[in-house]
């Protein structure tokens, strides 16, 4: 191999002067521009090793590679050299945090899940989790990179399992918690998503949420809001019963007020009154009053059934 060959297609900035830069050979490529101090790391990382073939910028463009041993950077091979020189040990602390974190979450999403509590599927947790998740990620690669390795995974941290995979390419230490996170991801999608929610693996034993729960009365506002905004001649009894009970004016999504423009249907604000009339072990019945932004009160029927996959919320008005 030829020097040409081991700086062919590689440069270095501008701002950088071309000069006492280094080129090695790695198993499947040409590896380079580094500094003088990153190729003390690649040697305390044993990324090379004293046969490698090196070549330098300072050298004439002719000069044929070296063995590292030959060189300079031989002197950094000794024993009192990596005592002097080997990075920071890196602590795997948060490695392990990032590898079971969805074992974490499968107790916290299996309660919130269980008790039908909304915040499980809000945007902002569901924006919050992964997002500390990589902050995690970001802290560990800022450490690997404060130990005196140049190539810290960082660019990784946004995605976890591949930024797992690399740390442990860098860091030599096996893909334990590579494994570990794909482990613990597959059972907190069993756990969580096929018996908890869905019942798919096994029949779901939580009890169907009360005629009251918050994310019942979310969803019966967002049915009867969908209702309204239908068109008057919609084939969806539902929009019908509500349209007609809310008397001629209030149909469609916007009604006519003449020259004056339109005006926005109306909207649920409130669900009061709300009563449980029977139950059993697949479904509940309710009824409740729906306190709309303008018109009468609707007074309305709703049930709550068990479903492959979760929980069905179906409303009529009386």
């Amino acid at each position: 191999m030829s020097s040409a060959q081991l700086h062919k297609g590689y440069s270095v900035s501008e701002s950088e002067p071309f000069e006492d830069h280094w080129y090695y050979q790695g198993r499947r490529k040409i590896n380079g521009p580094f500094n003088k101090e990153a190729m003390i790391v690649a040697i305390m990382d044993q990324d090379v090793d004293s046969d490698t073939q090196v070549w330098n910028t300072s050298w004439t463009e002719n000069a044929p590679t070296q063995a590292l041993r030959e060189t300079e950077l031989g002197g950094y091979l000794t024993d009192e050299a990596r005592e002097k020189y080997t990075p920071t040990p890196v602590s795997d602390r948060l490695a392990w945090v990032l590898a079971l974190f969805p074992l974490a979450f499968l107790f916290i999403d299996s309660v919130l899940i269980y008790n039908y509590n909304p915040i499980a599927f809000s945007n902002g947790y569901m924006l919050a989790v992964p997002l500390v998740y990589s902050l995690i990620a970001l802290v560990d690669a800022l450490s690997i990179r404060d130990s005196g390795r140049s190539r810290a995974p960082l660019y990784w941290f946004w995605m976890i399992p591949v930024y797992l995979a690399v740390r442990a390419n860098k860091l030599r230490r096996g893909g334990i918690y590579f494994w570990l996170w794909l482990l613990s991801t597959v059972l907190y999608l069993i756990v969580v998503y096929g018996v908890v929610d869905g019942g798919y693996f096994m029949p779901s034993t939580r009890p169907l949420p009360s005629c009251s729960n918050s994310m019942i009365i979310d969803t019966n506002k967002e049915l009867f809001d969908d209702a309204v905004a239908e068109n008057r001649r919609s084939p969806n009894s539902l929009a019908r019963s509500i349209q007609n009970a809310l008397g001629t004016d209030y149909g469609n999504p916007y009604y006519d007020i003449g020259y004056n423009g339109f005006r926005q249907s109306p909207k649920a604000n409130d669900i009061v009154e709300i009563a449980q009339i029977t139950e059993t072990q697949e479904t509940r019945s309710c009824q409740a009053v729906v306190i709309a932004s303008r018109g009468p009160r609707i007074p309305i029927d709703y049930s709550i059934t068990r479903r492959s996959g979760g929980i069905e919320v179906t409303m009529q008005s009386r």
